[in-house]
């Protein structure tokens, strides 16, 4: 391989334990945090989509087959073992996706170095190994502001896109409250409609029956 010096110089101190390594137990830990203290910062937000996407699902399936069982028994006893099935299910999609992500980390990486200490060394061929060097050292490493910076930027998406569900479901919930409402004045207003139809149907029977009455009067006075 090539440039093993810059790459050494670009990925820092623990260069032979990160790119020998298999597993990474700081992604592990932390995720996508780790990839943007790392300075992979576009992997780090890609990182971020597949995990939520990937929790999503997941847990979307495991909650709809537990919510079916609880409709079928909807009793205490149920609903407490539903929950802690729940916690359950979500610790173990959580540590499943940290496990994934922790074995994802060195080839991901090792593209990113071998990419980044590339257009480095392309960029001014006439540069000396030992500026190439000082350069890779300078690019690369870690940082704390790049981890700031990440946090606060998917953090802010994040927050949007929850205010936004949220802001969706009080729409959805004041629609359906002002159909009810609707349905309850339609009601109210056919059985007014009925109420009246009732009482002009009584008035005219009762007109019917004065009717009657009079013109057997009228008849007995005659005879």
């Amino acid at each position: 391989m090539g440039n093993e010096f810059q790459k050494e110089a670009f990925v820092g101190k623990k260069y032979e334990k990160i790119m020998n390594q298999k597993f990474s137990v700081p992604t592990l830990i932390f995720g996508s945090w780790y990839w943007a203290y790392r300075k992979m910062i576009l992997e780090a937000f890609g990182l971020l989509i597949v995990k939520s996407l990937a929790n999503f699902i997941l847990s979307s399936i495991a909650f709809s087959i537990i919510g079916k069982a609880v409709s079928n028994n909807p009793s205490a006893d149920t609903m407490i073992a539903a929950l802690i099935s729940a916690i359950v299910v979500f610790l173990i999609i959580t540590v499943t996706i940290g496990i994934f992500t922790g074995f994802l980390f060195r080839p991901v990486y090792e593209k990113f170095v071998n990419r980044k200490v590339r257009k480095i060394v392309d960029k001014d061929v006439s540069d000396s190994e030992s500026e190439e060097i000082e350069t890779c050292r300078k690019k690369g490493g870690t940082s704390i502001l790049f981890l700031i910076l990440f946090i606060i930027i998917s953090s802010s998406i994040t927050g949007a896109i929850n205010s936004r569900n949220n802001s969706n479901d009080e729409t959805a919930s004041d629609n359906d409250y002002s159909y009810i409402i609707d349905e309850e004045d339609e009601d109210e207003t056919s059985e007014d409609d009925a109420t009246k139809d009732d009482e002009e149907l009584d008035e005219n029977e009762e007109d019917n029956d004065s009717k009657k009455s009079s013109s057997k009067t009228k008849e007995i006075s005659y005879e």
